[in-house]
């Protein structure tokens, strides 16, 4: 039993770190106008979640990270990270 609650103590404390990391990207991202596609607590396949305007906002299987997916890749688009200058991208992917 005293294991149980161990483990869930350890996922519950890094879930909180992962979710002040991640949260530090999409503030930045917001911040430079960057939309942003997903905003996710862990890896691998979405368990459960939410839509709001253009952000997929979910909590996935794998506890171990999470991650803000932004339009980086979309050169052609006024709202991708390419159009933030080389400050602001490094403020975002760091």
């Amino acid at each position: 039993m005293n294991f149980l609650i161990y483990a869930a103590s350890i996922i519950f404390v890094l879930g909180v770190l992962v979710f002040i990391h991640e949260a530090g990207h999409y503030l930045v991202a917001k911040w430079c106008g960057v939309r942003i596609e997903v905003f996710s607590l862990g890896f691998g396949k979405r368990l459960f979640g939410f839509r709001r305007g253009d952000t997929d906002y979910r909590v996935s299987l794998i506890p171990l990270g999470g991650a803000v997916s932004n339009r980086y890749c979309r050169t052609d688009d006024e709202y991708s990270l390419h159009h933030c200058g080389a400050y602001r991208h490094f403020q975002v992917s760091q």
